[in-house]
């Protein structure tokens, strides 16, 4: 029953990144051992949406899950955010 809650709660998102956000996603994923997706899903995972409206992502090492590639439980929907 769980898992049908779950599956309802995920996010499915295709989104088209510029060109040097594209590479720059694909080199962090490689370094990682880890997918673009898989990146994006930790990156929502650790962000953190302040009252101000503010989006920041503290530091974090990328970890790889053996039971679950994607790796995320939250997802959040993503938009180029500038800094």
């Amino acid at each position: 029953m769980k898992e049908r809650q779950d599956a309802k709660e995920e996010l499915r998102a295709q989104i088209w990144l510029p060109a040097d956000t594209s590479r720059r996603l694909r080199a962090i994923a490689t370094r990682a051992g880890l997918r673009p997706e898989q990146v994006l899903a930790q990156l929502a995972d650790h962000a953190m949406m302040h009252e101000d409206g503010s989006l920041t992502v503290a530091p974090f090492t990328t970890t790889r899950s053996p039971l679950n590639p994607v790796l995320s439980s939250r997802r959040l929907p993503l938009e180029r955010v500038t800094a």
